[in-house]
């Protein structure tokens, strides 16, 4: 379908009713509406700019010489696609933010918190499981506590904290992380660029061997995502976007 009335909000609505929600009025009918409707006012666009720290780019966004000519050309309107541009940013920043992975707590922090545990702790059961049967051995005494196992694990945290091994290895934790939280945003903005790409049924362009633009839809999905700031890779052009929308990622365009 093709959502008009909602003036410079018309491809934000497109791309809503992508995702319909429904409900029943007070008469008991049924009715379908797009989803997070809230956004197609002027109050509600200016808040998603701040949310999305675009309030200030629209200018720079017209001045896109590898997006703005290829909207054009295909007759799309630079103002309203600059909105559903803003929307699917606030979708990224909602849906990649409720589904983030949790910072792990390194080796230090988990040595850290069993020291503190147990030296509050009035007894350990230990359980020795085998396939025949189960013991359970009971070891009781703060004196035992403190003078055995708080000592060892404080020479384990004292090795923890100045080893460059396990510096490196958090880093590099940290660094997957991040790098897995980037590629989240990603795959979520470039799949739904492409949803707002298929409502209009845009035909194919061809680039002129003399252009430096590109017409190709899914290199404008990358250089829409670098634009967000949206991916960390500089090499992202529309051979990733294609792998990245063919790729069986563990995320969902997940509304609810």
């Amino acid at each position: 379908m093709t959502v008009t009335g909602c003036g410079k909000f018309d491809y934000v609505a497109e791309l809503a009713w992508q995702f319909k929600c429904a409900d029943f009025d007070d008469d008991g009918e049924y009715y379908e509406y797009p989803h997070y409707t809230c956004f197609l006012d002027e109050h509600a666009a200016a808040r998603a700019l701040q949310e999305t720290g675009l309030a200030e780019r629209e200018k720079e966004f017209y001045k896109q010489n590898s997006i703005i000519p290829v909207l054009e050309a295909y007759g799309l309107d630079k103002e309203k696609f600059w909105y559903a541009t803003v929307y699917i940013a606030l979708l990224t920043k909602i849906w990649s933010g409720q589904k983030s992975l949790k910072p792990l707590p390194s080796a230090l922090e988990q040595l850290t918190t069993l020291r503190d545990e147990l030296k509050n702790c009035h007894e350990i059961r230990v359980v020795i499981d085998n396939p025949s049967e189960s013991h359970s051995l009971i070891l009781a005494g703060n004196r035992l506590l403190h003078d055995l196992l708080v000592p060892a694990l404080d020479g384990l945290i004292d090795n923890e904290r100045h080893s460059t091994y396990a510096s490196a290895r958090e880093v590099s934790l940290w660094r997957d992380r991040e790098e897995y939280k980037m590629t989240e945003k990603t795959w979520y903005a470039a799949n739904l660029f492409k949803i707002l790409f298929n409502c209009f049924s845009l035909p194919v362009i061809r680039s002129r061997k003399d252009s430096s633009i590109s017409y190709d839809k899914d290199q404008l999905i990358a250089e829409l995502i670098h634009f967000l700031g949206l991916t960390n890779n500089d090499n992202l052009d529309g051979n990733s976007i294609r792998s990245i929308l063919k790729s069986d990622r563990e995320f969902k365009l997940d509304i609810f």
